[in-house]
């Protein structure tokens, strides 16, 4: 969408705000070739493994 929303929530990927094992997915279709840096894109999926709930 252009111009940005005004809505739009803005969040750091090493730092995503949701609790241990609380999301079910995670959708990052437009966002992850925005981390253009090699280390932070590595933290933001250190952060995904995190926030996500384990197998059953």
């Amino acid at each position: 969408m252009f111009p940005p929303n005004p809505k739009e929530i803005r969040i750091s990927p090493d730092q995503l705000p949701f609790e241990n094992e609380s999301q079910d997915v995670i959708l990052a279709v437009t966002a992850l070739h925005e981390i253009l840096d090699h280390e932070k894109r590595i933290l933001f999926f250190k952060e995904a493994k995190r926030i996500l709930k384990k197998e059953v």
